[in-house]
């Protein structure tokens, strides 16, 4: 009896190229399913030991963004002059000194001009 060698490839992953950020906390929310099949809080611990998110980024919080009447009149009469949606944005970007100045986020320029 001949045996064949069935020699099986082994894929190896990657390794992410992520750096890690652990922090040890603590917070969390435990829940479970009650008789009438619906889920209650059982614990929680809303306490965090680090920023949400990272501080350049707290300009896209919704509480953060702002698109107020005198930003969508502008945005009309520039889509009025024949300026497209996205230069208009990037127009109001570079006067605003940059994306995280400006107030609004590219999607909430682009929903006011539809």
């Amino acid at each position: 009896m001949i045996e064949k060698s069935t020699s099986t490839k082994v894929k190896k992953r990657k390794k992410r190229k992520v750096m890690v950020t652990r922090t040890g906390c603590n917070a969390l929310i435990r829940a479970k399913m009650n008789k009438n099949g619906e889920f209650e809080i059982v614990h929680h611990v809303m306490q965090h030991n680090h920023p949400l998110t990272r501080e350049p980024l707290n300009y896209l919080h919704r509480s953060e963004r702002q698109m107020n009447q005198p930003k969508e009149q502008a945005i009309e009469a520039m889509q009025e002059c024949g300026l497209r949606p996205i230069d208009s944005y990037r127009y109001m970007c570079t006067e605003a000194g940059g994306e995280d100045a400006l107030g609004n986020s590219k999607k909430d320029h682009f929903n006011s001009v539809a």
